[in-house]
C-alpha cells in the first residue's frame, strides 16, 4: 500500500489568507454598491428592498465569520498543527452563508426571465435548479461538521462537486435564456434603446463570469487536491459575486 504524504501545512493556511482578502475586497465593493443603491433613492417595492436588505445583513455576517475564520488559524492556532488541520464552524458553514445569498438571487433572475419570456416552465426549471444546489450547499456544510479536519476533506467530493455542477447548470441557464431574450426584445427598437439592451446583455455576462469561474476553481481543487484548502480561494467569496450581481442588475 502507497505511503500517504504528509499535508502541506502552507496549502491549508495559505489560501484562506488570499480568501479571505479577496473575500474583504469583495465585501467593500458590494458595501459601496449597497450605498449607491440607497443614495439613488431608487423606488422598487418591498420585495426588491427586502432582498437588498437580506443580502447586506448575510453579505456581512459571512464577511465577518470568514475574517474569524482566518483569526481561528492565524492566532488561535498558531505553531499548533492539530489546530491548523480543523474545520471550525466558520469554516462549515461557508456553503450555507453561499446559498442564502445565491438562491434568492437565482430566483429574482428566474422571475425576470418570467417577465421577458411569458414561460412559466422556463421559471419553474430554473428555480428547482436552484432548490437542488441550495440543498446540496446545506448538505455539503453537514458533510463538512462530520469532517473533523482538511485530512478527510476528500469525503466532501460527491457532495461538493455535485453542489457546484448543479450551480454552473442553474447559472449558465440563467445567463443564456435571460441574454436570448434580451437580444429577442431588440427587434424593432431604435438605436438609443438598442444600445441599453446591449448594455444589459453584457452586464449579465460579466457579472456570471466571475461566479463560473469560481465554480469551476471549487471543483477542480477539492477533486484533485482535496488535503488543501486551495478550493477555498474560490469557495469563500462566491457569496459576494452573487450579491454584486444581483446589485449590478438592480442598479443598471
Amino acid at each position: 500500500m502507497a505511503e500517504i504524504p504528509p499535508i502541506n501545512v502552507s496549502l491549508v493556511f495559505g489560501p484562506l489568507v488570499v480568501a479571505t482578502l479577496v473575500n474583504a475586497l469583495l465585501a467593500g465593493i458590494c458595501m459601496v454598491q449597497f450605498f449607491e443603491y440607497y443614495d439613488s433613492r431608487i423606488k422598487d417595492g418591498p420585495t426588491i428592498t427586502g432582498l437588498v436588505i437580506w443580502v447586506a445583513v448575510i453579505d456581512t455576517f459571512s464577511s465577518c465569520t470568514s475574517s474569524s475564520l482566518l483569526w481561528h488559524y492565524a492566532v488561535d492556532s498558531f505553531e499548533n498543527k492539530i489546530g491548523l488541520l480543523s474545520t471550525p464552524w466558520q469554516y462549515n458553514m461557508i456553503a450555507i452563508f453561499t446559498t442564502f445569498i445565491s438562491v434568492p438571487v437565482q430566483f429574482f433572475l428566474a422571475w425576470r426571465i418570467r417577465i421577458f419570456s411569458k414561460s412559466f416552465v422556463l421559471f419553474v426549471v430554473i428555480c428547482t435548479l436552484s432548490l437542488a444546489q441550495g440543498g446540496l450547499a446545506f448538505a455539503t456544510s453537514i458533510s463538512a461538521v462530520l469532517t473533523p479536519n482538511v485530512e478527510t476533506n476528500a469525503g466532501l467530493i460527491p457532495v461538493t462537486d455535485s453542489w457546484m455542477a448543479i450551480t454552473l447548470a442553474c447559472d449558465a441557464s440563467i445567463t443564456g435564456v435571460l441574454s436570448y431574450y434580451l437580444w429577442k426584445s431588440r427587434t424593432g427598437m431604435q438605436a438609443s434603446d438598442k444600445a441599453v439592451i446591449s448594455k444589459l446583455i453584457r452586464t449579465s455576462v460579466e457579472t456570471a463570469l466571475p461566479v463560473t469561474v469560481c465554480c469551476i476553481g471549487v471543483l477542480v481543487f477539492l477533486t484533485t487536491m482535496p488535503r488543501s484548502n486551495l478550493q477555498m480561494i474560490f469557495g469563500v467569496p462566491l457569496g459576494r459575486l452573487y450579491t454584486n450581481t444581483l446589485m449590478t442588475v438592480i442598479v443598471n
